[in-house]
């Protein structure tokens, strides 16, 4: 058996079990990002920054997820990391 030929016996309930789960991790992915959302004022409190300062090292790198996944200092992440010192 040739290795395309393989990728024709993956029983369906593998492909429903794949997309349960990434289902389940972009809900999670969510739901953190929103408790942090919602506890942002005690948090902002207890690094004595103000509420705006926080908010802003969220969603600077938020939209550029993709790209800020590089290890290189010039990627978006070290920017907004700069940014806020």
């Amino acid at each position: 058996m040739s290795a395309a030929s393989d990728t024709h016996d993956v029983p369906a309930s593998d492909y429903v079990s794949a997309l349960v789960a990434s289902f389940l991790g972009w809900t999670l992915d969510a739901f953190d990002f929103f408790i942090l959302v919602f506890v942002l004022p005690s948090v902002a409190k207890d690094f004595g920054k103000s509420i705006p300062d926080l908010a802003l090292t969220i969603t600077v790198p938020w939209p550029s997820v993709p790209w800020a996944r590089s290890s290189s200092a010039s990627s978006p992440t070290a920017t907004a990391a700069a940014c806020r010192s």
